[in-house]
């Protein structure tokens, strides 16, 4: 784990194997805090042990108050819960929401069982299966990279705006 903390953004070509909430948080940390423009985040349920953790938070703030063409967007499958429970993310996303977009992908997407975090053009974590915290990241692997953020992109598209994001002021 302590190599995963020293991975390098664009240098590190290592792949690391992920077993655990822990790793995944450390692994989607290090990455955020190294991103220059875009993050893209594929989820059911904003993975409340990795997303819903103060550092990540801030350092998406962070991103997110950079520059005008940051752009942070996420496509979650169902709200419900990260909305009930307050997510530190969905709060984030209502605050700055000209760099922060949250949206619900179609029904097709919504059967992909897994889940995946792009940064800028290197950067990717990926689950095959969204329930278990099993699976990789790599810190430069572009080629992978493009193939994510393409579908990402596509899925994109087809997407709707997810209505759970929306604060009703009374």
């Amino acid at each position: 784990m302590s190599l995963l903390a020293e991975a390098k953004l664009g240098e590190t070509t290592e792949i690391f194997n992920l077993e655990s909430a822990d790793e995944n948080r450390l692994a989607s940390l290090r990455m955020v805090q190294q991103a220059s423009r875009n993050i893209r985040i594929f989820s059911r349920d904003l993975d409340q042990p990795v997303y819903d953790d103060a550092e990540f938070v801030e350092a998406l703030r962070q991103l997110a108050i950079k520059s005008q063409q940051s752009q942070i967007r996420i496509l979650l499958v169902n709200s419900d819960k990260p909305v009930k429970y307050g997510h530190r993310l969905i709060e984030l996303s209502r605050r700055l929401s000209t760099a922060i977009s949250v949206r619900t992908p179609d029904a097709q997407m919504q059967r992909f069982a897994g889940a995946y975090l792009v940064t800028d053009r290197y950067g990717y974590i990926q689950r095959k299966n969204a329930i278990f915290f099993d699976g990789v990241a790599c810190f430069y692997a572009p080629m992978d990279v493009k193939s994510l953020a393409a579908d990402f992109d596509d899925a994109w598209k087809h997407s709707t705006t997810c209505a759970d994001m929306r604060r009703l002021h009374l």
